[in-house]
């Protein structure tokens, strides 16, 4: 596996995955990653890329990296609930970004 870097799609403090009260995110049953304490409110693609997933629900975004690497960026817990609410979306499945 090669080394990749990722810019952080959230400004805050960066935390394990493992510290994160998810079943599912904590455990790792979602792949590697970093959760953001006290995030700043703005998402933003941590590479150039394509928009693969856009979830109705603005909550979450899948993007794949121009040499491959594919990321989910999730924000908040229990976020899906909203329906939405609370979520502005500046780009679209299948934006380049």
């Amino acid at each position: 596996m090669k080394d990749i870097r990722l810019d952080s799609p959230v400004e805050g403090e960066l935390v394990a995955l493992s510290a994160v009260n998810d079943p599912v995110f904590g455990s790792g049953a979602m792949g590697r990653g970093a959760a953001i304490k006290n995030p700043k409110g703005q998402v933003f693609a941590p590479f150039d890329g394509e928009i693969t997933v856009f979830f109705e629900t603005k909550h979450a975004i899948g993007m794949k990296s121009e040499d491959g690497v594919e990321v989910l960026i999730h924000v908040g817990m229990d976020t899906v609930k909203l329906n939405g609410e609370h979520f502005t979306a500046k780009a679209a499945q299948g934006d380049k970004v």
